[in-house]
């Protein structure tokens, strides 16, 4: 199975990425792996943990918190799901979980 999203609002908007194995933070800083260049964006916001079968998010107790559709998981894990959107800041990505082959 693979894992990625594309951007659908706020900073990079309209670009795609694929999730590899393992921790996958998103923030401002040069060491994120998608570094957003946003003064809404924490630091270190919010991380995608992939093992290839299950994604998660995690908030790394940002300020502003991040949202999965819609909704705040500020303490809590959140399972993602194909075409779940995950929130964080003035940035939006929509999930996408498929089959290696399609």
């Amino acid at each position: 199975m693979k894992a990625g999203f594309a951007v659908i609002s706020g900073p990079l908007s309209g670009l795609a990425f694929e999730i590899p194995p393992g921790e996958f933070v998103i923030g401002r800083e040069k060491d994120c792996q998608l570094a957003v260049d946003s003064p809404f964006v924490a630091r270190h916001h919010c991380m995608l943990l992939w093992d290839g079968v299950r994604l998660i998010v995690r908030d790394l107790r940002s300020p502003s918190g991040t949202w999965v559709n819609l909704e705040p998981i500020r303490r809590n894990d959140c399972i993602l799901g194909n075409g779940d959107t995950v929130r964080a800041g003035k940035l939006v990505i929509r999930i996408t979980l498929g089959n290696d082959d399609t």
